[in-house]
């Protein structure tokens, strides 16, 4: 969709949201936090649906750094 209306995706990464609400679980955690890191927009004008998985891949990587993980 980012390709087709050549929008810019902004990579956001998030640590801890599973100590706060744990998968399969409906209670929230207190006394835990969760932090959120955005990153720099990657633009995607140069990107088609045949480089799509590249975009992908980058956008991959930019949030696992943004994470550290």
């Amino acid at each position: 969709m980012a390709i087709q209306a050549k929008a810019s995706i902004i990579p956001v990464g998030i640590v801890g949201s599973n100590e706060v609400m744990p998968s399969r679980k409906l209670k929230i955690q207190t006394g835990k936090h969760v932090d959120i890191f955005i990153g720099e927009p990657i633009e995607t004008t140069r990107f088609t649906n045949r480089t799509k998985n590249e975009l992908m891949q980058i956008v991959e990587s930019r949030i696992r750094t943004l994470t550290n993980q």
